[in-house]
């Protein structure tokens, strides 16, 4: 999962807009819904690792 700095954000803001869209539509305990939340979980620790150097 190696991304530049912009790139991760980008991706995180889709993801983040993927979620809130799936949410609204399916329900936030839908599968679909919970999938996208571990998503952008991994992407936001990832850009927090990433930013601390853990």
């Amino acid at each position: 999962m190696k991304k530049t700095c912009s790139h991760l954000e980008a991706e995180i803001r889709k993801a983040r807009e993927r979620l809130i869209e799936t949410g609204l539509r399916e329900g936030l305990t839908s599968r679909k819904t919970l999938k996208f939340s571990r998503y952008l979980d991994k992407l936001i620790n990832y850009k927090m690792k990433k930013r601390y150097d853990f």
